[in-house]
């Protein structure tokens, strides 16, 4: 029997997961159940357990905390995650760390839970069976099999296509497959699953000894999904000799990704297709983890989408994370017709349009500068009138408007997101005079920089950025008129 323990801080899940369920049907036993991490731990101390079932969000010590410990003192126990819908994020890092498999709350019928503890019993016999394959043995020509959803639902037809005993996980979602029947790549595509399969071919011709793949594994699946699947297709499939898991020192990664987002905040890819693609070509080459990437982009892209929303009044939404390096492709070309569209005026040439853009990006990079119409135009190689005229045409305002807006809209976010000093903040847009900063501040936004942090501070920058940009745009108006 696979002994279960439950770790659940809400005494009435636990007790539903005890007795709503036939565990005997799937050779489970519950012989304990804890309401937390901590406990759960005390627990191991004394009893055997092979299986343990946890959330993730618990007082004291978090399911992901005991996760890390029970991998590091318990290797041999397995862990299922109990979680909401919600904790997406949270699921991926515990099934990075080790789970291998997840049950959601709000799908707690007999139904699903027969299935979910049907595929959780065989996913432990394999990984099991599995152990007793000596870690120095060799393998070759055959496939493995890496997906970040279940793989479980793929095995009923690979027991239908090979013996079970010729299948086995190299680690948590991969799977190896010996190519013993050419017909078995074709099962695979007609499925029809939604979710991204990533398949590696070793080569016929070359044995790879077992550990050395799984330590392959450990370091590089998650990139090998996210970096190697295809746009247009659920399954891709790649030689193992054509994987690209370069190696960079720190110092020229670093050197790199400094360069990537310098053209980024440049804002040349708007206009330009050849840069787009060099963008996401080196940075593709990087593999950056997904986190790091969102970093990156987070920072590269920060210029952009403020000149965006002041533009449009609209923000231009960064997904919290991606997960497949097909949705950043997706998006880019997706923010480069946005920018496009938003910028673009037919009186004046995509090249000198821009350039205009390169303003803008040197604005936004020295707002704490003095800033001239005449320095930037020289910048951007272009002549002070034919600038200014240009410039009006495509931002729609001149560039001392243009300037001031940008620096009140800098110094909104520092009043929502921060607690420094006015006068520190009148600093960083690019003025000495604190008073005359509050003036300018108030007539643009009809609110002293005090009152207006009051009011916004703490909010969500993207939330509020209509009603902020609103507010703008009707203060100048009414100056206007």
């Amino acid at each position: 029997m696979i002994k279960v323990l439950l770790v659940e801080d809400d005494k009435l899940v636990r007790k539903s997961l005890i007795t709503a369920f036939d565990w005997a049907k799937f050779d489970m036993e519950i012989v304990g159940d804890s309401k937390n991490g901590e406990k759960a731990l005390e627990f191991l101390r004394e009893q055997k357990v092979d299986l343990i079932i946890t959330d993730l969000a618990m007082p004291i010590m978090s399911g992901i905390e005991l996760i890390r410990k029970v991998k590091q003192w318990y290797p041999s126990v397995f862990i299922v995650v109990l979680s909401l819908h919600q904790d997406f994020e949270y699921i991926q890092e515990a099934m990075r760390l080790g789970a291998i498999d997840y049950i959601a709350k709000v799908e707690l019928d007999t139904n699903s839970m027969d299935e979910t503890l049907e595929r959780i019993h065989n996913r432990i016999q394999s990984e099991q069976s599995n152990k007793t394959i000596p870690p120095e043995s060799s393998i070759g020509n055959g496939w493995i099999l890496i997906s970040e959803s279940d793989l479980e639902g793929y095995v009923n037809m690979i027991k239908d296509t090979c013996k079970q005993k010729e299948f086995f996980y190299l680690e948590t979602d991969a799977l190896f497959v010996p190519s013993k029947d050419e017909r078995f790549l074709d099962r695979l595509y007609s499925m029809n699953r939604k979710d991204y399969l990533l398949i590696i071919e070793l080569d016929e011709q070359k044995k790879y000894k077992l550990d050395d793949l799984r330590q392959w594994l450990q370091r590089h699946k998650d990139r090998l999904l996210f970096y190697e699947t295809i746009s247009d297709q659920s399954i891709t499939c790649i030689p193992l000799e054509k994987v690209r898991m370069q190696e960079y020192n720190k110092e020229e990664k670093q050197r790199q990704i400094e360069q990537l987002i310098h053209d980024t905040k440049a804002m040349q890819w708007v206009f330009h297709e050849e840069v787009l693609a060099s963008i996401l070509s080196r940075l593709q080459h990087l593999r950056l983890t997904s986190h790091k990437l969102n970093e990156l982009l987070m920072i590269g892209l920060g210029e952009c989408r403020k000149i965006y929303s002041l533009l449009t009044m609209k923000p231009l939404e960064l997904p919290e994370y991606f997960s497949y390096w097909v949705e950043v492709e997706e998006w880019f070309n997706e923010a480069q017709d946005s920018m496009f569209r938003a910028m673009y005026r037919p009186s004046v040439s995509k090249e000198t349009t821009a350039s205009i853009l390169e303003a803008v990006s040197i604005i936004h990079e020295q707002l704490s500068t003095n800033l001239t119409a005449a320095d930037v135009a020289e910048k951007v190689h272009m002549s002070r009138s034919y600038f200014s005229v240009c410039f009006k045409q495509v931002m729609g305002e001149t560039f001392h408007e243009y300037v001031r807006l940008a620096r009140t809209k800098q110094a909104m976010d520092y009043f929502m997101h921060t607690n420094e000093k006015v006068a520190t903040v009148a600093e960083k847009v690019g003025y000495t005079d604190v008073k005359y900063f509050s003036k300018v501040f108030k007539k643009s936004t009809g609110f002293l920089p005090s009152a207006y942090r009051k009011k916004y501070a703490g909010g969500n920058l993207f939330d509020k950025q209509e009603t902020i940009v609103s507010e703008l745009n009707t203060k100048k108006d009414i100056d206007e008129e």
